[in-house]
């Protein structure tokens, strides 16, 4: 096993709760982008607030608390691959989004700190469609 890669066994999580809604979110990844994706994110300090991982949705995670706040089904069309499917976490005992705008900005955001590296570059390399 990659020690880099964030795997479920490496933070205590909970499942995504009842209470969750769809998300309208569209998004294409290259190959070397779903790559990095994979990789996710473990929280090494306070300061980090996820816990990303893919098994074999994308799932991210309140590190503090382990709450799933968004999963997303990624799915390769051969080329790259593509949001197929996103859930959000609708229990406001545990995550109030203050709504889909602020929802959909909120994992675009999180998202793109997955795709930068140390140097803070965000590598994008276009899928062709």
């Amino acid at each position: 096993m990659d020690a880099t890669k964030a795997t479920r066994e490496r933070w205590q999580t909970e499942e995504m709760p009842h209470k969750r809604g769809f998300l309208r979110f569209k998004r294409d990844f290259s190959q070397a982008e779903f790559d990095r994706l994979s990789l996710g994110e473990v929280p090494h300090q306070m300061e980090d607030k996820w816990f990303i991982f893919l098994d074999p949705w994308l799932f991210f995670h309140r590190s503090w608390t382990g709450h799933c706040i968004f999963q997303l089904r990624l799915q390769t069309d051969g080329r790259g691959y593509n949001v197929a499917e996103t859930w959000v976490n609708r229990d406001v005992q545990q995550y109030n989004s203050g709504g889909t705008a602020k929802e959909l900005e909120l994992l675009s955001k999180l998202i793109e700190h997955l795709l930068r590296d140390e140097l803070g570059t965000v590598h994008r390399i276009p899928v062709v469609r």
